[in-house]
């Protein structure tokens, strides 16, 4: 089907997403709340215990220093109010004296509002784990 509602919904998804890199890359604070839904939740899916709330997450959002972080393979869906996008994240990092660099699957659910599209829940799992090997 060529364009339409959910063809204009996914192209919305794609451009949040590259919006929300963005912020991440310039830790741009303002952008990425106007980016998060209230309640926002990261977590990791590989079981690390990784939980971390909107609050929390944009206070971390300026300590982390990105030097790199592209997109590969993003695919998106639109189910009613509520868009999934899943896509590979290729990320140099660091956070302190932590290395964040890897290749990630990363899967963002979003709600649309009344002013667009808001991230409710980002679940990531790094690739290159030193437990997965």
């Amino acid at each position: 089907m060529e364009g339409g509602p959910e063809t204009d919904a996914i192209a919305e998804l794609r451009r949040a997403e590259h919006e929300l890199a963005n912020a991440v890359r310039l830790r741009d604070l303002q952008l990425a709340e106007t980016l998060d839904a209230d309640g926002f939740l990261l977590t990791s899916a590989l079981g690390t215990g990784l939980r971390i709330a909107r609050e929390e997450w944009l206070d971390g959002l300026d300590e982390i220093e990105t030097e790199r972080l592209e997109f590969r393979d993003l695919q998106a869906r639109v189910i009613g109010e509520t868009g999934v996008v899943v896509w590979l994240m290729d990320w140099i990092a660091r956070l302190g004296d932590d290395d964040l660099s890897g290749p990630y699957v990363v899967t963002d659910v979003w709600s649309r509002t009344v002013g667009g599209w808001r991230l409710t829940w980002r679940s990531w799992a790094r690739l290159n784990a030193d437990f997965l090997g």
